[in-house]
């Protein structure tokens, strides 16, 4: 990004290389939304991202939210 901040690398590589559970489809789609912030953060310049910070970083922390409440388990338990 022009602030300086590297892009995230692949949110859906897992850490440390170990594979992981697979990804749900709806989690999968909040993931793509997630990429596409920050691709729009990166697009619109270091200025317009200054001016919409507060907007930016709310909608980043719904989007990271809602990927982990999809990410669940469907029986709700703890993987």
């Amino acid at each position: 990004m022009a602030s300086g901040y590297p892009l995230p690398r692949d949110l859906a590589e897992p850490l440390g290389g170990q594979p992981g559970r697979p990804i749900p489809e709806a989690a999968s789609e909040k993931l793509e939304q997630i990429k596409d912030l920050y691709l729009t953060a990166e697009a619109i310049g270091e200025d317009a991202l200054d001016k919409h910070f507060e907007q930016v970083s709310q909608r980043q922390q719904e989007l990271i939210k809602e990927f982990f409440e999809r990410s669940r388990p469907a029986n709700g338990a703890a993987p």
